[in-house]
């Protein structure tokens, strides 16, 4: 009986953004994405531009997979865009982490006190990209340990007692896991994703909420932190390289301490 052929994966054409200072660092973003190729037939070509900083991408990777590929160089990324996508019916949206540490104390709403970003875009009309970072606050007894924390969307926008006053679950985005660290304290993580569960039209003025794992289903925690998902600019809709808040560049501001 003849072997029957699997069926060729379809691609799409992706754009990242990614610091690059020289021919080596193309080549060292185009061995991270060859290096996560399981079949040839999924990844045509890879283009790196120095000039914009941009490498354009065309296979059936996940941003998710691409994304953690290049990140594993030491380098940035941020996923700008899938061509084809209608920024109209592929949305965007941004929800900046705030920290509520003795919030139903009057007036100890910390909302200067920023934690971190996520971002989420529509990659098509079933996936939604997650991508945060985000500083997590470690207890004291899991100092030295890895600690896991769960990633969910609450039904409310109401963060005026942080991550108490959101409402119900809305739904799990998923779970981060904060390395061990010999102290307490901050640590950083990065989360990136793909959710079929997840549609941004659905999720704009919900909260975005990030607690310890320990707490899903409970109270949240006082290490809990949480955000208004926004509406933000969507696929190539926002081309800038700098914050105009901070001037900090996109890399910049997307490693930066949220402190």
């Amino acid at each position: 009986m003849p072997a029957v052929d699997s069926p060729v994966p379809k691609l799409f054409r992706a754009e990242y953004a990614v610091p690059m200072h020289c021919e080596s660092c193309a080549a060292d973003v185009t061995a991270a994405v060859q290096s996560v190729v399981s079949d040839s037939r999924s990844l045509k070509t890879i283009q790196p531009d120095l000039t914009n900083q941009t490498v354009l991408i065309e296979s059936s990777l996940s941003p998710s997979v691409i994304l953690s590929a290049i990140r594993a160089t030491g380098r940035s990324a941020i996923f700008r865009g899938a061509s084809g996508a209608d920024p109209a019916s592929h949305p965007a949206a941004v929800c900046i982490f705030e920290s509520f540490l003795g919030a139903k104390t009057v007036g100890a709403w910390a909302q200067h006190d920023n934690r971190g970003v996520a971002r989420l875009l529509q990659i098509d009309d079933e996936n939604c990209l997650v991508d945060l970072t985000v500083d997590v606050d470690v207890p004291e007894e899991f100092a030295g340990s890895a600690v896991e924390f769960a990633v969910k969307v609450h039904e409310l926008g109401d963060i005026s007692e942080g991550a108490a006053s959101t409402g119900d679950l809305f739904t799990l985005v998923g779970t981060l896991s904060a390395e061990p660290n010999s102290e307490k304290g901050l640590r950083r993580v990065q989360f990136v994703t793909e959710s079929t569960q997840l549609k941004v039209w659905e999720v704009l003025g919900r909260s975005l909420v990030i607690d310890l794992a320990a707490a899903a289903g409970s109270s949240a925690s006082q290490y809990s932190m949480c955000g208004v998902i926004a509406r933000s600019a969507g696929l190539f809709e926002n081309t800038k390289k700098v914050c105009s808040c901070s001037g900090q560049t996109l890399w910049e501001e997307n490693s930066a301490s949220r402190l």
